[in-house]
């Protein structure tokens, strides 16, 4: 393979292990200031006999080495990245290299410069016998000119790629061998935790006896020995994560982050009980929250049951720093002169670089951009969900959701990505404006979630619309995002402020993660859906107040039954579901004339069909009725757009093949299901 650099790597990594110097620093002067207070507990004559000895023993022969070796280690692991950073200063500006692709290069251009070298000098000697033709010769004399400009060339760019290298691998000799000491000798430090933690466990007759203070100390030491524990805690359960909640300070649970990377990970896909977690931040301080949010924002952004103020500034805060470090990647990438490599596979890697690179800064300016001015703006926005990776994850509320006394989660369907947020926040923001109109409330009053936060079917994904795997891990996390807002606003199950509304595979999601235990809402719209799971055999299975499950889907919509059809599923509006179908087609309600959806959508209206129309477009039939039946008065919505009813219907749309051979690629906004 070789050696290889990347500058914007390099810059990430030293950032991050500056960052947990920082958090073990921290961590350290929590435990000397235990320490401390654990040689004053022994003055006070609090500890005596057994107890005095076995405490002043873990003083003396375990916790002041450990400290003391603690430091030394810290000391000297910053030496290590101060030499480090020199080094790094002076390859950094060449951006990205790679050994094998620099050598290529250089025997390729020294090749080329020697076939000129060997030209210029054939001209040479081929002119001095055509030395009596004058013209030729001058010819000759013009050409080896033109090959003397092009032989300059060629030695600057054979010294330029030899730099590179030479700088490549002085780095490389400069930095060989850093932090590895470090790392056995913290693996020694561990071992003396570990001893230190038995001889806790044998000592703890005498420890308790020093109460609260002696208690505290432990849960410190013990925190050290986690760190070194062989667990994974990439695999940990939600008990467990909140064990780490209760028992960890900001700076150490910082530093278990840093310490194991699967660990947020974990955090996001199987987080604490929401209701846990709400209550645990309840206990805090104004003090210890900032704190918390200030240490690890990734995760405090992105905890259900966490207030969504906290969480959007979080996230915010996170964005801001992503965003920065993509276009500055991108950049990188683009000056990456090895794009521009006469081989292929050297070639290929850089090209594939930069793709990368353009695609997230892409994925994140999205992002920014459909968040615009945040709690200020108009409307008001807040980053409720912000997990950016190889699938970002986002949701992004119209509306402040703290001060909302109605929210509608908006869970979208296939082919859906992060690049999607800005349609789906004009969708909500104008499915907010017509529950405000179609209810009398103020539209401060009321919030919508656009909540790109699970994985569905690619566009194309035949096999996952089919299956339910996907649908079932979208419901885990739809629940919890559903049962932290309930746990927040402190509402009741089947809360009346609290609606899902769902399109084509985002109903199963919807439908699965209702079914669930402890999973509640007041209301919920499934719309053009995909099947519902025959696992919810019915309406009464979701855990919405009875009367309050509505569907639609219309017509024109030739996807939808596809979806039914190919996955076996069932069809929400169907009589045998019990649910309240009403029409997605042309029609008035409240005075208003509406549209029917001519597509599956979720959108229609576009600069290359104007006169389309799909759920969540404005002042449809489908969006204001949802928005009726969101706000209380889907009673009031007449029933009809049965499978039944949309049988005397005539179509103006011609109806999908399910085998996609004969079939034209639908646009993304079709195939999302």
């Amino acid at each position: 393979m070789g050696l290889s650099y990347d500058s914007g790597e390099s810059e990430g990594m030293t950032t991050a292990l500056s960052a947990n110097l920082t958090a073990a620093s921290a961590v350290l002067v929590e435990l000397e200031g235990a320490s401390d207070r654990l040689l004053a507990d022994l003055g006070t004559g609090e500890l005596s006999g057994q107890g005095y000895s076995a405490v002043g023993a873990l003083f003396t022969w375990i916790i002041a080495p450990c400290i003391t070796g603690a430091k030394a280690e810290l000391d000297a692991i910053q030496g290590e990245l101060d030499t480090y950073v020199v080094a790094d200063e002076k390859v950094s500006r060449f951006g990205v290299l790679q050994e094998e692709g620099l050598k290529v290069q250089i025997v390729a251009t020294r090749n080329q410069r020697d076939a000129t070298e060997r030209l210029i000098e054939f001209n040479i000697s081929t002119g001095d016998i055509f030395a009596a033709a004058p013209g030729l010769s001058g010819a000759l004399q013009l050409k080896n000119a033109q090959l003397e400009l092009v032989l300059a060339q060629l030695e600057k760019d054979l010294r330029d790629l030899e730099d590179r290298l030479g700088a490549l691998r002085a780095f490389a000799s400069a930095t060989q061998g850093l932090f590895r000491d470090g790392v056995t000798q913290l693996e020694a430090a561990i071992g003396d935790t570990v001893a230190l933690l038995e001889q806790l466990g044998r000592a703890e007759g005498g420890a308790r006896a020093g109460g609260d203070g002696v208690a505290a100390r432990t849960k410190v030491l013990a925190f050290l020995g986690r760190l070194g524990a062989s667990k994974d805690w990439a695999t940990a359960t939600p008990g467990e994560l909140s064990s780490l909640l209760n028992n960890l300070s900001p700076s150490q649970m910082r530093t278990m982050l840093v310490a194991h990377p699967g660990l947020l990970q974990r955090f996001w896909d199987h987080p604490p009980a929401p209701e846990k977690a709400a209550a645990w931040w309840k206990k805090l301080d104004a003090t210890q929250r900032k704190e918390w949010a200030k240490a690890v924002p990734r995760l405090v952004g992105n905890l259900d049951g966490f207030p969504p103020r906290v969480r959007s500034d979080a996230n915010r805060e996170c964005l801001k720093v992503d965003l920065a470090d993509a276009k500055k990647r991108l950049a990188y990438a683009k000056a990456d002169p090895e794009i521009g490599s006469p081989y292929d596979e050297v070639r290929r890697r850089a090209l594939n670089r930069l793709d990368e690179a353009q695609k997230l800064a892409d994925t994140l300016s999205r992002i920014d951009i459909a968040y615009g001015k945040g709690p200020t703006g108009e409307p008001p926005r807040e980053l409720y969900v912000y997990q950016p990776g190889e699938r970002t994850k986002v949701a992004i509320s119209t509306g402040l959701l703290e001060t909302a006394e109605h929210i509608s989660v908006v869970v979208p369907g296939m082919g859906t990505t992060a690049n999607d947020i800005g349609q789906y926040g004009n969708a909500a923001k104008d499915l907010r404006q017509q529950q405000s109109k179609a209810s009398g409330v103020p539209r401060d009053k009321i919030a919508v979630l656009s909540w790109l936060d699970y994985d569905p079917p690619g566009g194309m994904d035949g096999l996952g619309v089919i299956q339910d795997d996907l649908a079932k891990a979208g419901a885990e996390r739809l629940g919890n995002t559903l049962r932290g807002l309930t746990a927040v606003k402190d509402w009741p199950a089947n809360a009346a402020g609290l609606s899902v509304v769902a399109h084509s595979y985002g109903t199963n999601v919807a439908a699965l993660a209702l079914s669930r235990k402890d999973v509640s809402a007041g209301h919920v719209v499934l719309l053009g859906s995909a099947g519902v799971s025959t696992s919810v055999p019915s309406a009464a299975a979701l855990h919405v107040p009875g009367g309050e499950v509505y569907a639609a889907q219309g017509v024109n919509d030739g996807w939808a039954v596809v979806g039914q059809n190919i996955s076996g599923r069932t069809d929400p509006t169907s009589p045998g579901f019990g649910a309240h179908p009403f029409s997605a087609e042309d029609t008035s309600l409240d005075g208003v004339a509406l549209e029917g959806i001519t597509k599956h959508g979720p959108f229609g209206n576009g600069p290359k069909n104007p006169d389309a129309y799909s759920y969540f477009d404005n002042l449809t039939s489908a969006q204001y009725a949802t928005a009726m039946a969101t706000m209380g008065r889907g009673q009031e919505v007449p029933t009809g757009g049965t499978p039944q009813d949309r049988s005397t219907v005539p179509s103006t749309q011609p109806r999908p093949s399910p085998s996609p051979s004969p079939t034209p690629t639908p646009t993304p906004s079709e195939s999302r299901r």
